[in-house]
């Protein structure tokens, strides 16, 4: 697997896990007046750390709120949150 494959292989699922992180952890559109934030204090999420090696076994990666995960080769992909789950 050459490294353009590997991108075009690896980086649309993790684009895709990414977006699932941060739209779970946004509530819906309706707020109660005492709990409405300022949208600057809303958490961005971002890859803090990661490791490619697609060739053999996946690409691996870390969120900056240190969940982790792993995309294998296979389209499978643990991810294992900060408290052990």
């Amino acid at each position: 697997m050459s490294v353009e494959d590997a991108k075009n292989f690896h980086f649309p699922q993790l684009f895709k896990h990414i977006n699932a992180v941060v739209s779970s952890t946004q509530d819906s559109d309706v707020y109660a007046e005492d709990e409405v934030e300022h949208p600057a204090s809303i958490p961005i999420y971002w890859v803090a750390k990661w490791v490619n090696h697609s060739e053999k076994y996946g690409m691996g990666y870390q969120l900056c709120d240190n969940l982790i995960g792993v995309l294998f080769n296979d389209w499978t992909h643990p991810i294992l949150a900060q408290n052990g789950e």
